[in-house]
């Protein structure tokens, strides 16, 4: 896998890493279990 791509340039929040035929979202807010928020 290349390596990961941010996609908010501010906080880092959403990182993507792509791969030959696949892409993985990783929501980056590790102290938060609910980690999704409306903005992302």
């Amino acid at each position: 896998m290349s390596s990961l791509n941010d996609c908010n340039d501010a906080d880092n929040m959403v990182l993507v890493e792509e791969g030959a035929s696949s892409r993985t979202i990783i929501l980056n807010r590790p102290n938060v279990l609910n980690a999704l928020l409306t903005p992302m």
